[in-house]
């Protein structure tokens, strides 16, 4: 007699029937099926395949095996929450290194954060670890994390999953020959980054041999996806999924200010359609702000602006310093059944960790959107050598409230340069 799919018994007989014929499903298979069913058997399956190099990876770069346990649940609780969004299933090995890479060195910082603020250091203090230093391997894994995903891919799949060329290839659906030159490619690329740090790896050796295989035994189980996890791995995880959100967005912005750089958009053009001719001038002479603060840490900012304009209302966005950067432009008219427009500003600054012996810098963007034109203007200085953190060079001036049109409203200072905000309504 055929059961019901609505039997949970029915459900979860069949779900483990689906996980043990998991050797013959890819990983975007797998993938998929997590997100449609949100059974954890998926994802342990994927865990199978690929929790040796992401414990490697965790305990590479923190060593202390507490911080590392966290690190590797903190990294598949992201797949979990982030699977839907992943594009390329098949290439989640590499995409697990990245995110197990960042994972871990974000850890590490909030570890140095908290013994900071417990006055310890890290020579005094050092961690519990049954790992030994390894600072060739930590090199390594910071230039591999740099390299582009088509020829970091085949490095992770073949010398850290120990896969074959041939294994590769139907994973990714390449050609062999493909794999085999993209690795030999990726090798030589790695192998330039590391001579440029003065690193020089033998010939012969392999890079699986450096990385600590034996690092990757002891691998903790992944807790199930219904267990509550420790508060040390929800804010880890937190922070790693806020980090991913700004690097999108300022991959956006980079996007976007290439696009309109021919259209002058650091100059002073006009878009939109402007005011109707019969349109009536608006009856309120203040616009309301709405300021959300996304994100405000030591060394990354990022702050929504929201504000709602009547139609032909101007918007300038100026300096004191008289430097390039503002804009000026006009709202058109507003959707059926809408009175005004919204216009959405996104300030973001972030203190990049420079490389070795160079100078701290600080990124400052200003994004804005208004209907279906957007733009940014942007900045990037040396930290001054006084300022501990980005609060010592950049003020969000603006807050939520009502705002009187026609005046200049301070908007944002950085590095001693203030942004000011007027809004003119049409006449």
């Amino acid at each position: 007699m055929a059961v019901s799919d609505g039997n949970p018994t029915a459900r979860y007989l069949r779900t483990l029937s689906e996980a043990g014929a998991g050797v013959d499903l890819s990983d975007g298979q797998l993938l998929d099926r997590f997100v449609a069913s949100g059974e954890g058997v998926f994802l342990d399956a994927l865990v199978q395949r690929h929790g040796p190099m992401v414990w490697g990876v965790c305990r590479r770069v923190l060593r202390d095996r507490h911080d590392a346990e966290d690190a590797f649940q903190a990294t598949f609780l992201v797949l979990a929450r982030r699977a839907a969004a992943v594009r390329s299933g098949d290439k989640i090995g590499n995409w697990l290194y990245g995110v197990a890479f960042q994972t871990a060195r974000k850890a590490r910082a909030m570890r140095a954060k908290r013994w900071t603020r417990e006055g310890r250091t890290p020579d005094a203090d050092p961690p519990t670890t049954d790992a030994p230093p390894n600072e060739l391997a930590s090199v390594i894994d910071a230039e591999l994390n740099r390299l582009p995903d088509k020829y970091r891919v085949p490095i992770v799949l073949c010398e850290l999953e120990g896969k074959t060329h041939g294994e590769v290839a139907e994973q990714l659906g390449w050609p062999v020959g493909t794999v085999s030159g993209r690795l030999s490619r990726a090798k030589a690329l790695l192998a330039e980054r590391l001579t440029r740090r003065g690193v020089t790896i033998a010939g012969g050796v392999a890079l699986a041999a450096i990385l600590a295989p034996e690092l990757s035994a002891g691998m903790p189980a992944l807790l199930p996806i219904a267990v509550t996890p420790s508060p040390n791995v929800e804010l880890l995880t937190q922070e790693v999924l806020n980090a991913m959100r700004l690097t999108k967005l300022f991959t956006a912005v980079k996007l976007t200010a290439a696009g309109l750089l021919g259209c002058a958009l650091l100059g002073f053009g006009l878009w939109g359609s402007g005011p109707r001719a019969d349109a009536k001038p608006p009856a309120e002479r203040t616009y309301r702000v709405t300021a959300t603060d996304v994100m405000k840490e030591d060394d990354t900012v990022v702050t929504q602006i929201t504000l709602d304009i009547p139609t032909g209302t101007t918007v300038e966005l100026t300096n004191d310093k008289g430097k390039m950067g503002g804009f000026t432009f006009s709202a058109g008219e507003p959707k059926k059944g809408e009175e005004s427009i919204p216009v959405k500003f996104t300030i973001l600054a972030d203190q990049v960790e420079p490389k070795k012996g160079a100078t701290n810098v600080v990124k400052f963007v200003v994004v804005y959107k208004l209907g279906g034109v957007s733009g940014s203007i942007s900045d990037t200085v040396p930290m001054p050598a006084d300022a501990k953190k980005l609060a010592d060079v950049l003020t969000v001036h603006v807050a939520s409230g009502d705002y009187k049109a026609g005046e200049a409203t301070k908007f944002v200072t950085f590095n001693g340069t203030t942004y000011s905000l007027r809004i003119t309504p049409a006449k």
